[in-house]
């Protein structure tokens, strides 16, 4: 294993284990890996391998065992694809092209893509995904579900936030801060430690909130989400926000 310089290499590009893009994806750990790493398989007496779909680069590691943000961004796009009907042959066609024409690895975490994703894939000519994508109304709907690409934010050409709750909560998936993990948008505090206090705070007041400590969601203990919007300063609607979220994650 080749480890390289966690400086700032690091910065701003967001960073995520496979149990860690699995959890916020909610797309299983193996599915994950065998996208970013690809997999072999028999067929009959064939040993056969079926490579990446997403290009990254080993930024930790060699070979490679994280992800980044782009990563995650692509692999909910592939997930949406598939889940539409695409198939992998298609799919692996459609991203190859909109990597040359993009002149990047990593096309489906582009503003381009990300907002006239139809055009693009138009443009390349990859018929059979456009019998799937007939419009543009009907690319989004692909993606929105898994992406919610009116939540997401870019930088230059690139994806670098993304709010899996919409803009009208406070959480925030942003590559430059904390790593990438999910935050509260204003104080940066991690959604899973304010959950987590959360869930101490309601557990020992169950008398009054009802809370149920294996699953956490009967009736939230205002008491509980006041002294914890205390403890850290921040909102008592960020504090609810990250209880939803992480609820969501586990569900």
């Amino acid at each position: 294993m080749a480890v390289f310089d966690h400086g700032s290499q690091l910065v701003g590009i967001g960073i995520y284990t496979f149990a860690e893009a699995s959890r916020i994806s909610r797309i299983s750990q193996g599915r994950v890996r065998r996208w970013m790493l690809g997999y072999r398989y028999r067929r009959g007496d064939t040993l056969r391998t079926s490579p990446p779909v997403i290009q990254s680069l080993g930024v930790i590691s060699e070979p490679r065992s994280e992800l980044t943000f782009r990563d995650l961004i692509e692999i909910l796009c592939v997930h949406g694809f598939l889940k539409a009907g695409v198939s992998w042959p298609v799919l692996r066609d459609a991203h190859g092209k909109a990597a040359e024409m993009l002149k990047t690895p990593h096309p489906f975490a582009t503003r381009a893509f990300l907002t006239d994703g139809h055009s693009i894939l138009a443009t390349v000519g990859t018929r059979a995904i456009l019998d799937v994508v007939r419009n543009q109304f009907a690319f989004s709907q692909i993606i929105r579900p898994y992406l919610r690409t009116d939540g997401i934010d870019f930088s230059g050409e690139y994806a670098t936030k993304w709010w899996p709750l919409g803009r009208s909560k406070s959480i925030v998936i942003d590559s430059g801060r904390s790593f990438g993990q999910p935050i509260v948008a204003k104080a940066g505090v991690p959604t899973t430690v304010l959950h987590r206090c959360y869930r101490a705070e309601a557990s020992a007041h169950s008398h009054k909130s009802g809370f149920n400590e294996k699953i956490g969601r009967t009736s939230l203990d205002m008491d509980a989400i006041r002294i914890v919007a205390d403890w850290y300063e921040v909102d008592r609607t960020a504090v609810r926000a990250a209880i939803e979220y992480e609820t969501r994650l586990a569900a």
